[in-house]
Order: C-alpha cells, then structure tokens, then sequence
C-alpha cells in the first residue's frame, strides 16, 4: 500500500501543469518517497494542450499516472481518489499552483508523527508582496489556520467514510463541504494546519473579484449548514442575519431607520474579532502608501466583511425559502 498518492485536478492548465507536477515528483524525490507514493493528474476535458502535456511527462515519470474523464465539476474529480492505488492518505494541490522541495517530506513528517485525519498547509501567493488581496484576506498570519483545496490532505479511510467530497458545487468550496460532512459523522477527527507545509499558487488580486467570492462562498456556507449543522444553529445564524436587515426593512416606513441600518453595518462589522482586524488593516498600512483610495477602499471592505457574507448567507436562504435552485 503507497503511503500517500496525491491528486493534482487540471481544466485547461497548459501553462501551468507541468510546472505542478514536475514540483510534485521533485518533491517525493527528495523525499526517498517514489516508491510509496503515485501522482495522479486528472484532466477534467481540457480544450487546450494540458492532457498532451501530462501524459508526454507521464511517459518519463513511472509514478505519473493521468486520467482524462468527461467535464464535470471539481468535486467529482477529486473523488477520483477512489480509482488510485491503495494508500492511507490522499493530498491535493491545484495544477496552477507548485511545492517546493520540502513538500513532501514534511507531508510525511506530519502523517507520522501526528497521524490526523485532515491536514492543511499554507498556500503563499507566487507575489506576496504585492499582492494586496492576499495579504489581506489570504495571508495565514494574518487570518489563522484554514483549509484550502491547494495543499490539503485526508485520511483515505475518513474520506471513504463520508463517500467523498460531496457534489454540492461546481467549481469551489467543496472541501468546506467535505470537513463539514466529516466533523458531521465523527466530530472527534483530528485537524493539523501546518505552516511549515507550503505550496504556491496564483490568487486573483483583484479586490473586487475577491468580494464577489466572499459573497458567493457565503451562499455556499448556507448550503452546507443546512446539511450538516444542527437546527438550532441554522435558526441562530438565520435569526442574527436578520435581525442585522431589520433597519433596511424599516427605512420603507421612516427613511431615518437608515441611519440606524449603516450604524448596524458598522457595529456588525467591528463585532468580528477585533484582533483580526487589527492584523488586516496593520497590512493595508504596510503597503505602498502612495494609493491611498486603493487602501481606503480595502479598509472599507475590511470592517464590511461581515455585511457582506451575511448578505450573501441570507440571498441563499431565501433561494431556497422560495424553492427557487441555484447553480455555484
């Protein structure tokens, strides 16, 4: 039985793929770790040369095996773990991205020192410094330990438990589906973030894209909570939600409840852990002080996160509430 086999998902990654897997294998080279390890690119229909690619480094790499399977969503390639060779754990990055040489020995170190279910390493943008977004809302040291589809890791045996990742999205967010059906099944799984397991990737720095994602993100929270959460907290997280558009609703009879509407936008705001606000503005201060809209604006959305992701929670609730179906 291999020791991990890592899964790298492509779709249309031609200029990035061989970089990804080319990292990988230097990795379990390094590693002493060939011979217990296989690299599986699945190639979810590719319409550019990512397929040719992998399967020309597939012909130099015995531990490179590459799948082609028909379009379908993310989550449906990273269930096809179960079409791997045995092994205990299974670990993901994204073909975009890349590992360093250390990758997989520390992988490794983790799994047998600590042998937990779930594991999560950081995922550092290739231009950290200048990418603002990242720093912000991305940055580990900033944000704390998260799971993230570019360097994480299951038990094979706990991702069989839950039959995989669940096909609730079509592109993002399925790995928050699948902790949430784990912790669901067996809430005393094990959890390790490691930010010493580093992998590198292209974050999007864009500040508006990034809110369009939170918003979009926090539907999927919904979604996810509905399955998996229990009643009273779905009804906590519906009520508080609400109670926060309360004033909105009000305005339509007195426009002075307005004024008490964007008094809530800033309470709920500052609500969060004041800590980690402290830490994200401490970045957009760090930055080049030369655009200061750039940085206004990124402050702004700072304190309006919260707004933000409640609106987004709510829009899915009420989606549902009228049975009305959403593709994310």
């Amino acid at each position: 039985m291999n020791k991990i086999n890592i899964i790298i998902c492509a779709l249309n990654e031609e200029f990035g793929v061989e970089r990804s897997i080319s990292s990988v294998i230097k990795s379990l080279k390094n590693a002493g770790l060939t011979q217990q390890s296989n690299v599986y690119l699945i190639d979810n229909s590719s319409e550019d040369n990512t397929y040719n690619i992998a399967k020309n480094l597939s012909e130099k790499h015995n531990e490179l095996i590459v799948k082609r399977i028909p379009r379908a969503s993310l989550s449906v390639s990273r269930n096809m773990y179960k079409e791997t060779l045995p092994s205990e754990y299974i670990a993901y990055i994204d073909a975009d991205g890349c590992v360093p040489v250390n990758w997989a020995k520390k992988l490794f170190d983790i799994i047998s020192s600590k042998k937990p279910t779930i594991i999560a390493g950081t995922v550092l943008d290739y231009d950290v410094e200048n990418n603002l977004t990242w720093r912000v809302f991305y940055n580990h040291k900033v944000m704390g330990p998260y799971l993230m589809g570019a360097n994480m890791a299951f038990k094979r045996s706990a991702l069989e438990s839950v039959g995989g990742f669940p096909a609730l999205f079509y592109s993002r967010g399925d790995e928050s589906g699948l902790y949430s059906a784990m912790r669901h099944k067996d809430d005393t799984i094990s959890f390790v973030f490691d930010d010493e397991l580093v992998a590198y990737n292209e974050f999007n720095p864009s500040l508006k894209d990034y809110v369009g994602d939170l918003y979009r993100d926090s539907r999927r929270h919904f979604i996810i909570d509905k399955l998996f959460a229990s009643k009273k907290m779905q009804v906590r997280k519906v009520t508080y939600r609400n109670l926060f558009f309360a004033p909105l609703v009000l305005t339509l009879f007195n426009p002075l409840f307005f004024l008490l509407f964007l008094f809530s936008l800033l309470i709920i705001g500052l609500a969060r852990d004041s800590n980690l606000i402290f830490k994200q503005l401490s970045q957009i201060s760090k930055f080049d002080l030369r655009h200061p809209f750039k940085n206004i604006t990124y402050g702004l959305v700072v304190i309006l996160r919260e707004p933000i992701a409640s609106t987004g929670y709510l829009h899915e609730y009420y989606l549902q509430f009228l049975k009305r179906t959403s593709r994310l």
